[in-house]
């Protein structure tokens, strides 16, 4: 069953003279905690800001799955990342 809250699918960005992010691939799950970190300038905040559709990808698919329930309903996408994140799901 495809229970997951957030999948991400070969996700490529790039720039002019940048490619911070290559082949991502991601799924999480309910109740699993996740932390991203890595060295400046390797796409963390830029894979963020995809997930939360302020950037849009070169290549690649991110889905998130939505609940309707009294927390998350007709929440904006960034609050609803921030409940995913922060494990208020």
């Amino acid at each position: 069953m495809n229970e997951y809250l957030l999948k991400i699918e070969h996700l490529n960005k790039t720039y002019n003279d940048a490619t911070p992010l290559k082949d991502v691939n991601l799924t999480v799950n309910p109740g699993e905690v996740i932390s991203l970190i890595g060295p400046s300038g390797t796409g963390k905040s830029t894979l963020l800001r995809m997930i939360n559709r302020l950037e849009n990808a070169t290549f690649g698919k991110i889905y998130l799955k939505i609940y309707q329930s009294n927390d998350i309903c007709c929440m904006k996408t960034h609050q609803i990342l921030y409940a995913l994140f922060s494990g208020a799901t």
